[in-house]
């Protein structure tokens, strides 16, 4: 009877050094948490396409006398494909706080919150936002006035918080906002004439074709013709040269 007392006490003392290595409150409280949790719907929140152009810039004007810098283009006609992201976002229309028994949650004038996503609590959809908390948040119903109780995510849950949260003033609201976000694409399609100044008694061009390109650059070529006033010609293009220098090309656009 003693060896079997005795054996027991052995393996009470193991069963203590191992959970010794574990966190057994953790362990006993996360089929709880799981029971008293609710699934979260995640938005996607990444920019939006919501439209997509093609913009034409052209820089020359016929007839007129134009003056371009060495390095600076003189005749251009660039297509961009621009596009148009939004994001969709909520913001306060007044500041104030939830107030609680502990410490109490301020929110500012104009509080600008993404919105992570959204549960279903006794049948009523509330969106969540960011607390400014680690994964602590607040909850907005439909119209976006706030619930009396915040939550934590776990595990991707919402696991609401026991506190009670009065928000003063109480009709604080999140209302929808949305920005938008422009890019623009480097040139697609068209041309670019940049004056190169003069060399060898030479004035020199740099032609850059982008309908020619063949990923982000495009296709370029130099040219070159003798330094004297009178018409000159790239590429369909024709302009009278007035007067050439190594800072500066005065022209007059004859054909476009």
């Amino acid at each position: 009877m003693k060896k079997i007392f005795a054996l027991c006490g052995v393996l009470a003392v193991c069963g203590c050094v191992r959970a010794g290595s574990y966190d057994i409150l953790s362990i006993r409280n996360l089929p709880f948490e799981i029971w008293t949790s609710d699934a979260i719907t995640f938005y996607d929140n990444e920019p939006r396409l919501v439209k997509s152009e093609y913009i034409n810039e052209k820089t020359f004007k016929k007839g007129e006398i134009l003056t371009a810098y060495v390095g600076y283009s003189m005749l251009s006609d660039k297509t961009f494909q621009r596009y148009i992201y939004q994001q969709n976002f909520v913001k306060a229309d007044k500041g104030g706080v939830l107030n609680s028994a502990s410490v109490p949650h301020v929110i500012k004038d104009g509080q600008v919150e993404q919105v992570i996503g959204e549960v279903t609590l006794d049948g009523k959809t509330y969106r969540l936002l960011p607390a400014g908390l680690g994964d602590f948040v607040m909850m907005i119903n439909d119209e976006g006035y706030l619930h009396n109780r915040m939550g934590q995510i776990k595990g991707g849950r919402l696991v609401v918080l026991d506190t009670i949260y009065v928000p003063m003033p109480e009709n604080i609201r999140f209302l929808p906002i949305t920005t938008t976000k422009v890019e623009q694409s480097k040139p697609v399609k068209g041309f670019d004439i940049k004056y190169d100044g003069i060399k060898m008694n030479r004035m020199w061009f740099t032609y850059m074709d982008y309908s020619r390109s063949s990923g982000n650059e495009g296709f370029f070529e130099n040219v070159s013709f003798p330094n004297k006033p009178g018409p000159v010609e790239i590429k369909g293009f024709g302009f009278k040269v007035l007067n050439a220098t190594d800072q500066k090309l005065d022209y007059i656009i004859v054909k476009d």
